[in-house]
């Protein structure tokens, strides 16, 4: 994958889909920087058996938003913070961790601090989430990256498809997170064709 100079992030569907943990090894391999495992309806069991299906050399790009506990399990990367999980509990030594939040206005992404990066969304009218559409403009992008150069680690999150990653870069975004772009695609030959298009894109 050639250096768009934009990280690249993944998110899992919130309902597992037929072989998963399989196209996220696809991910990591096509040099995605993390994939996020984004699964709210799991308890902690379940998600240790998703973890666990997952190869061990791979846990380090895997980044939990949820039972943050396991990250004393399993060598994840990081942490995600979210409205549900808005904090690290005491006892997990974040300092081995990459830390990451979302945030869904610019006074929000400008509040975040210690964070290796932070999604913005909704950027583009969701794919995954009816009625989800655009919050922000163009113009309002890059002014406010312009203007506040300590919040350029923010990555662009809600209906990213490979189009957009010249015009991300373009505003001011570090990164492009993909959810239903890729795990929309109902094959694993559709799901390899829509990676492909990823890699040509950056």
């Amino acid at each position: 994958m050639a250096d768009s100079g934009l990280w690249l992030i993944a998110i899992t569907p919130q309902a597992t889909v037929p072989h998963e943990a399989h196209r996220l090894q696809q991910l990591i391999a096509a040099g995605f920087r993390y994939v996020h495992v984004r699964k709210p309806s799991m308890g902690e069991a379940e998600l240790r058996s998703y973890l666990s299906a997952i190869p061990q050399e791979l846990h380090p790009r895997l980044k939990l938003h949820s039972h943050f506990g396991l990250a004393r399990e399993f060598a994840v990367g990081g942490l995600h913070l979210n409205h549900r999980y808005p904090v690290i509990p005491a006892g997990i030594d974040a300092t081995r961790l990459s830390v990451s939040r979302s945030c869904h206005s610019l006074g929000e992404l400008k509040a975040a601090s210690g964070c290796e990066y932070a999604f913005l969304s909704p950027i583009f009218d969701s794919i995954s989430k009816t009625g989800y559409g655009s919050a922000f403009t163009p113009e309002e992008l890059r002014r406010f990256f312009a203007e506040n150069p300590q919040c350029r680690n923010a990555v662009a999150l809600g209906g990213v498809t490979p189009g957009h990653l010249r015009e991300l870069r373009e505003w001011g975004f570090a990164g492009a997170a993909f959810l239903g772009f890729l795990f929309g695609a109902e094959s694993e030959r559709e799901f390899e064709n829509r990676l492909e298009i990823i890699k040509n894109n950056t």
